[in-house]
C-alpha cells in the first residue's frame, strides 16, 4: 500500500546550527521511516489520537482492494450459538457448525434454511471449541487452549481425539492439509495423519503482517480469514500468502441489534452453488452474500 508521503527534509529546511546530513553512498538516511515503523506510526496517531481501527485500515491497505456485500438472502440461526468454526458438507444439503465458550462448546448439524439444529454433541465441559473443517470424510474441530484436535465421522460421532501442542483458532483445509491459524499472522499447514507442521504461511499486506486472523475458509486458490473482533475479512491468496482483498461485512448486523459479545465470525461457500455463506458469534442469522467493490 502506498504510505503518505513524507515532506522532503532538505539542508535547507534545518537550523543553521544543524549540520547538514548527506547520506553515503548507498546508506539509508535516518529521516526515513521503515514500512513497518511508518504504520506503528499512523496507528498510535489514530488510535492514541482518538481516532479508529477503521481509519487505520484504510491507511494500511490502502493498496488492497476493498470489498463490500450485497445480502441475497438470510436465513434464521440458533442466535445462543458462539460461532467459531462453520462448514458445509460437499453437497451443501447441510450446515455444519462448531460452538465456543467453555461449558457451552458444541459440534452441530443444521438444516441451514431453516436453522434447525438436527443434530447437537456437547463437548467435555472443559472443552473450548474453535475451528471446524472437512477433510477426506471426517469432520475436524480444533479446541482453544486444550491442545486437541477432536475427529468425527460424517454423523458426528467421535472417532479420535489427537493431541496438537499449539493455541488454535481458524481451521479450513486445501484438500491435503489442516490449515490453522492462531490469531496471529501465522497459518500453520499441518498433516491429518501425523498431526505435524507441514510448514507456516506468514500472511502479509505489502511488506507488513496481516494479523488477528481467525475463521477460516478455503475456496478456488483462496483463504478467506475473519479478523478477530472485526468485522472484516481478509482475501488471502493461498498460494503466496498475501492478502488481495479486504472484505467488510459490517452492514449486514447492524451495531445496534447486537448483544454484547456479537461480531462477524463464520465463511462457508457451497460448493456446489459457489455461493458465500457469513455469519457471527451470537448473530440470529446465516446471510448469503455476494461481494462486489466497495462504493467510494
Amino acid at each position: 500500500m502506498d504510505m503518505a508521503r513524507k515532506k522532503d527534509i532538505s539542508k535547507t529546511s534545518l537550523p543553521s546550527s544543524e549540520p547538514s546530513y548527506v547520506p553515503a553512498p548507498g546508506a539509508r538516511s535516518p529521516f526515513r521511516l521503515s514500512y513497518r515503523n511508518y504504520l506503528r506510526l499512523i496507528f498510535a496517531l489514530i488510535v492514541f489520537g482518538g481516532g479508529s481501527m477503521a481509519l487505520y485500515f484504510q491507511y494500511a491497505f490502502a493498496n488492497v482492494p476493498r470489498y463490500s456485500v450485497e445480502l441475497i438472502e438470510k436465513y434464521p440461526k440458533d442466535p445462543a450459538a458462539f460461532t467459531q468454526g462453520l462448514v458445509f458438507d460437499p453437497e451443501g444439503e447441510y450446515l455444519y457448525e462448531s460452538t465456543g465458550l467453555v461449558g457451552q462448546s458444541s459440534i452441530r448439524k443444521i438444516a441451514w434454511k431453516t436453522g434447525e439444529v438436527l443434530v447437537k454433541k456437547n463437548l467435555d465441559s472443559d472443552l473450548f471449541g474453535e475451528g471446524l473443517t472437512l477433510l477426506n470424510g471426517k469432520f475436524y474441530q480444533l479446541t482453544w487452549k486444550n491442545d486437541v484436535i477432536l475427529v468425527y465421522d460424517q454423523e458426528l460421532n467421535l472417532l479420535e481425539t489427537r493431541e496438537f501442542n499449539r493455541e488454535m483458532w481458524g481451521l479450513t483445509t486445501d484438500g491435503t492439509h489442516l490449515i490453522i491459524s492462531n490469531g496471529t499472522s501465522q497459518l500453520m499447514y499441518v498433516d491429518p495423519q501425523t498431526m505435524q507442521r507441514v510448514r507456516n504461511v506468514t500472511v502479509r499486506h505489502g511488506n507488513a503482517t496481516a494479523r488477528d486472523l481467525n475463521e477460516l475458509e478455503f475456496n478456488n486458490g483462496r483463504i478467506y480469514a475473519n479478523r478477530f473482533q472485526t468485522d472484516l475479512v481478509y482475501e488471502i491468496d493461498a498460494a503466496r500468502g498475501q492478502v488481495i482483498g479486504l472484505i467488510d461485512l459490517s452492514r449486514l448486523w447492524p451495531d445496534k441489534e447486537r448483544p454484547e459479545g456479537g461480531v462477524m465470525n463464520g465463511i462457508a461457500v457451497h460448493r456446489r452453488l459457489q455461493k458465500m455463506f457469513v455469519t457471527g458469534k451470537l448473530c440470529p442469522f446465516l446471510y448469503q452474500v455476494e461481494i462486489v467493490p466497495q462504493k467510494k
